[in-house]
C-alpha cells in the first residue's frame, strides 16, 4: 500500500489535525472489528471451522481406536500444525485488515501514515504466505508481537485514550475473536495426548513427532523438567523480558542460561541466537556461568562456529532425543 494510495494529506498543525487519524481509528475499531467478523465468516472463517471439524472427526477417530494413531503419525502431526498455523496468520491478518480498512476510510496524515507504514507494509505482504506449521507460525507470530512491542515502545500512547498498538491488538483482536481459539486446539491436543497415555508410547511418540504435540511454552515447561530429572533446580523465566532466556537451571557448581528452539527440521538455528544468548547469560538478573541452546533441529555452520571456545553448549534434535530417553521415561504431564 503506498501514500498515493492512502490519500495522505500534509499537515502543519501537529497539536490539532495531527491527531485526527488516532482519534478516528479508536472510534472505528469496533465497528471495523465488526465487519470483519462478518467477512469470518467467509474464507478464513470457514477454513478455520473445516480445520476444528476435521480435527475433531480425526481425534474421535482414534479414541475409538487409539492404534490408528500410531498408523497416522503424519496426519496428526498436520491436524494440530494447521490449526495452530491458521489462528497465528489470521490474527496477523485481521490486525491488518483493521488498520488499513481505517486508514482508507480517514484520510492520514504524512506524518502520522509514515510512523504505521513499515507495519502495514511488513505484515500486509507476510500474511498472504500461509504455510501449514506450527514452528514457522508461532515463529512469525511472535516477530509480529515485537514488531508491535517496539512500535508500542516508541509510540506507547498512540491513541487519544492512552491505549498502545499492542494493546490494540490483545485486548481488541487476539483477546476476543483468536484466545478461545488457541483453547480449543490445547483441548484437542489434550485428547491426543490422553490417547497416546493409553498406548503407553508418550516419549516415543513427541520424539517422533519432533514435539509437534506440544505448544513453544509447554515445551520450555519439558525442558525446565528435563533439567530437574538431571539434578537440576530450575526456574522458568517470564514470557516477556526473557531476552531470551527461558529456563534458569542451577546446582552447586554451576548456573545454566537455557535457550529452546522448537523449530521443523531443516529449520536450524544460526549465530545470530547463539550471539544473543551469549550476551544475555551474562545480565545481573541471571550471572549464568554457562549457557546451552537446545533445538529440535540444527545448527548452521557459522553457529557451530561461534560456539566454539565459548562457554556454550549447542543441543541438536539428535543430542536432546538421547537426553530424553535417558532421563524422561517416567514423565506423565
Amino acid at each position: 500500500m503506498t501514500q498515493k494510495n492512502m490519500n495522505c494529506i500534509d499537515v502543519s498543525m501537529p497539536g490539532t489535525l495531527l491527531s485526527v487519524f488516532k482519534k478516528k481509528l479508536i472510534e472505528l475499531i469496533q465497528t471495523i472489528l465488526s465487519e470483519i467478523n462478518k467477512r469470518r465468516n467467509g474464507y478464513n472463517k470457514n477454513k478455520l471451522d473445516r480445520t476444528f471439524s476435521n480435527a475433531e472427526k480425526d481425534i474421535s477417530k482414534w479414541e475409538n481406536n487409539p492404534n490408528a494413531l500410531l498408523i497416522e503419525k503424519e496426519r496428526y502431526i498436520y491436524v494440530i500444525d494447521g490449526l495452530w498455523a491458521t489462528i497465528y496468520y489470521n490474527s496477523i491478518a485481521t490486525f491488518v485488515g483493521t488498520i488499513e480498512a481505517t486508514c482508507k476510510k480517514w484520510k492520514v496524515s504524512k506524518e502520522e501514515y509514515k510512523q504505521i507504514e513499515p507495519l502495514l507494509e511488513k505484515w500486509g505482504s507476510k500474511v498472504i504466505k500461509i504455510e501449514e506449521n506450527h514452528e514457522i507460525g508461532y515463529q512469525l507470530f511472535n516477530d509480529f508481537r515485537n514488531d508491535l512491542k517496539e512500535f508500542t515502545e516508541k509510540y506507547p500512547h498512540w491513541f487519544d485514550d492512552g491505549s498502545s498498538m499492542l494493546e490494540l491488538f490483545d485486548e481488541r483482536i487476539w483477546n476476543p475473536i483468536f484466545k478461545s481459539n488457541c483453547e480449543k486446539v490445547l483441548l484437542l491436543t489434550k485428547r491426543i495426548e490422553k490417547i497416546l497415555d493409553k498406548n503407553k508410547i508418550k516419549i516415543k511418540t513427541m520424539i517422533d513427532s519432533d514435539y509437534s504435540l506440544i505448544t513453544p511454552f509447554e515445551f520450555e515447561d519439558f525442558i525446565a523438567e528435563l533439567f530437574k530429572k538431571m539434578g537440576y533446580n530450575t526456574e522458568l523465566t517470564s514470557k516477556t523480558g526473557d531476552y531470551g532466556i527461558d529456563v534458569i537451571a542451577k546446582d552447586k557448581n554451576d548456573v545454566i542460561a537455557i535457550q529452546v528452539k522448537k523449530y521443523s527440521k531443516g529449520n536450524n538455528v544460526s549465530n545470530r541466537d547463539v550471539q544473543r544468548l551469549l550476551g544475555a547469560m551474562h545480565l545481573r538478573t541471571i550471572k549464568a556461568n554457562k549457557a546451552i541452546l537446545i533445538t529440535t533441529s540444527d545448527f548452521t555452520m557459522q553457529a557451530k562456529e561461534q560456539a566454539k571456545e565459548a562457554p556454550i553448549e549447542l543441543w541438536n534434535g539428535s543430542y536432546l532425543n538421547n537426553i530424553v530417553e535417558k532421563y524422561m521415561q517416567d514423565y506423565d504431564k
